[in-house]
């Protein structure tokens, strides 16, 4: 690939957010790295108002105004109207860009359409199907009105998706589960699906773990996500509670949601009350990292999780649930290598995750080795800069060379060297 300076347009229905999820997280790391690469990006997105702002290293943020604001139920709807608003903004902005990168199914026909001679690729964060199956508890009585908005929300979420599996030129899947699922559920073909995984800010997170200590007598455990059925941090604190009375531990849990309550409860009744700390929403969560040596993702499903890519950069052991393709959909090939970085536990039997720390209870350098080969991988295939040149590469073998590159789904390889 040629060196010289690209220009492309990134397109998400929020940039530089004040809340911290994964959608934006991805879009925020993935810009940053485009433009330190030397490369010009112009950011569309939605705002209070009309407005074009300058960012550092060749960075364009031009945002339009949403005119409908809705939490809720009628989130769909106001992000069909952002569509339909931010064209006028946009066009004719951005002339001959080399490719279009979109963070959201409902900008893919728009970027097709006014740019039809540069190639347009789709990030799949999720999938409808698939969220609807791990949505937390709904409401004892619904209401005629709401019940017929969560029927048009999921058929018009379902419309988006599949209009922007056709539009784009390349659909990018974070994790081979995904790319697995939308080749034989959806019906992609494999020649559109390409295996590109989210990245980590590994200047952000352990540029210090070097210098982490793994000496102490007590094994400290390190939770962060959503506190809901999906994260599934129940089964967590259910295995906690079966360790042996001589084990010495403490479990940080950092973020909050609806089942939160629930689980405060559930650790009075286990009598581990006082060994959880229910830290609340972090919008920053480094000094956690820094502060346990073990990280604990029990979640029903991920796309590509970026905390779990996080307590990678930041040295520590990682155990997350075993995928089975009914329960457990989180897909951690190319992450977790078992028995190397961490382990892969049984989700339906708490007592495997009880297992797994117990054995790094007992073994400070088992913790430290696994520790460092998590921070070795997070740096060699999910930083920022080995993730942007992925994207680069292909958007720009798509411009120079026509008809398919035989780009298919790829499986995510061992991190050991």
């Amino acid at each position: 690939m040629s060196s010289e300076s690209r220009r492309f347009i990134f397109v998400a229905t929020r940039y530089d957010p004040d809340i911290r999820s994964g959608v934006e997280t991805l879009g925020k790391g993935l810009v940053e790295a485009i433009c330190r690469a030397g490369h010009r990006v112009t950011v569309v997105t939605s705002g209070d108002r009309n407005e074009c702002v300058r960012g550092a290293d060749g960075m364009e943020i031009l945002r339009f105004r949403a005119s409908f604001r809705s939490p809720g139920h009628l989130w769909m709807f106001a992000s069909l109207l952002r569509w339909i608003h931010g064209r006028r903004v946009c066009q004719g902005k951005v002339l001959n860009p080399d490719g279009v990168i979109c963070n959201a199914p409902q900008y893919v026909p728009w970027a097709r359409m006014y740019y039809r001679l540069c190639p347009v690729i789709f990030i799949c964060h999720g999938h409808h199907a698939i969220d609807s199956r791990f949505q937390d508890g709904r409401e004892p009585v619904i209401s005629m009105s709401i019940w017929l908005m969560r029927l048009c929300g999921g058929f018009l979420g379902s419309l988006q998706e599949r209009l922007a599996n056709l539009s784009a030129d390349r659909i990018i899947a974070l994790s081979p589960a995904m790319g697995e699922y939308l080749c034989h559920c959806e019906r992609v073909p494999a020649r559109k699906i390409v295996v590109i995984p989210n990245g980590v800010n590994c200047r952000r997170f352990g540029a210090d773990s070097e210098a982490r200590d793994y000496g102490h007598k007590e094994l400290r455990i390190a939770f962060v996500g959503r506190m809901s059925r999906v994260k599934n941090v129940g089964y967590l604190i259910d295995a906690l509670g079966r360790l042996d009375k001589e084990i010495t531990w403490k479990c940080t849990l950092v973020g909050d949601g609806p089942e939160r309550e629930g689980l405060e409860r559930m650790a009075y009744e286990l009598g581990i009350r006082d060994r959880l700390v229910f830290a609340g929403w972090s919008s920053s969560p480094s000094s956690v990292y820094q502060w346990a040596d073990v990280f604990v993702l029990p979640s029903r499903w991920e796309g590509c999780s970026s905390a779990m890519l996080e307590a990678m950069a930041s040295g520590l052991a990682c155990i997350g649930v075993r995928r089975d393709g009914r329960e457990f959909l989180a897909d951690y090939r190319g992450m977790i290598e078992p028995g190397w970085n961490g382990m892969l536990v049984d989700g339906n039997n708490p007592t495997s995750l009880s297992s797994a720390l117990r054995s790094l209870a007992g073994d400070h350098d088992l913790r430290a080795s696994m520790g460092r080969r998590s921070r070795d991988i997070a740096v060699r295939r999910f930083s920022w800069d080995v993730i942007a040149r992925q994207y680069v590469e292909l958007l720009v073998g798509r411009k120079n060379h026509s008809g398919d590159s035989g780009n298919s789904v790829t499986l995510l390889q061992s991190g050991r060297r």
